[in-house]
């Protein structure tokens, strides 16, 4: 299901999300693409820099690289592909597949505008999931990964967040993040949020906002790749084990009550 609200309706003082309204029918389209489009532009910039596809003779055995489309890449030493690492119309497909075969959650929050302009200011995807099924949907080129996600998770199912993206030129983009969490785990019968990322914010606001109910499960190297900079307030939660590149921030919900403190 995606829901959308305006950016007006984002109400600051009280915290409260809403309305958001269910989209469905022609308007679910115009929602995806808006979307798509905030998702291409947030993953060109910092901390990804995905702006083209790496050819298959780089060395760095990355997916994207921070060269635009058909320019050199020092790297590789050869020019990128022509491809955009994130392209509107195959992100957009990609994500009406994650709401017809995982019944994804997808929220938008956009500018109040008319049916014929559409800017999607923020965006975060959920799904629920399972040790074998995040390997196979997301590390299925990382076989080390699906033994390490069932030791960690076993037969455990969780609230698996997919994606977070915002207009990285506007603050204030995560300041609903945790209600989101808590909405989707909700929706979707869970109390186990996983999610990956190497974006400092998101584990910082995760840090902040669940306190001892978050787990930081770094790169196993985490320690000689500090220069990353990893967030000061996740320190304390940090655990250097996962064979990957990115972090896994693991937060049991059992553990928060609805103020937003950590309960004992």
């Amino acid at each position: 299901m995606l829901t959308a609200g305006a950016t007006a309706e984002f109400d600051r003082a009280t915290g409260v999300i809403g309305p958001r309204q269910p989209v469905s029918g022609p308007d679910l389209e115009r929602y995806l693409e808006a979307a798509a489009r905030r998702y291409r532009e947030a993953f060109r910039g910092p901390p990804w820099f995905e702006r083209s596809r790496c050819p298959s003779s780089c060395p760095s055995e990355d997916e994207f690289c921070d060269s635009e489309p058909g320019a050199q890449c020092d790297i590789a030493g050869c020019a990128t592909s022509d491809q955009e690492a994130h392209p509107v119309a195959a992100t957009t497909e990609s994500l009406k597949r994650l709401l017809d075969e995982r019944q994804a959650l997808i929220f938008v929050e956009h500018t109040a505008a008319d049916r014929g302009s559409l800017t999607a200011r923020f965006g975060a995807v959920f799904w629920a999931s399972n040790a074998q099924d995040l390997w196979s949907a997301r590390y299925s080129l990382r076989p080390e990964m699906q033994q390490w996600l069932s030791e960690e998770f076993g037969d455990l199912t969780f609230l698996y967040r997919d994606e977070v993206f915002g207009d990285t030129t506007r603050p204030g983009n995560l300041r609903y993040y945790k209600l989101l969490c808590e909405a989707s785990a909700d929706a979707l019968g869970q109390t186990l949020l996983v999610g990956r990322t190497i974006n400092g914010a998101v584990m910082n606001v995760l840090a902040q906002s669940f306190g001892d109910a978050v787990r930081v499960l770094a790169p196993a190297d985490f320690h000689v790749r500090r220069h990353l900079g990893v967030p000061v307030r996740c320190c304390p939660y940090v655990q250097a084990v996962v064979p990957d590149d990115r972090y896994i921030v693991v937060v049991d919900l059992t553990k928060v009550d609805r103020s937003g403190a950590a309960s004992a």
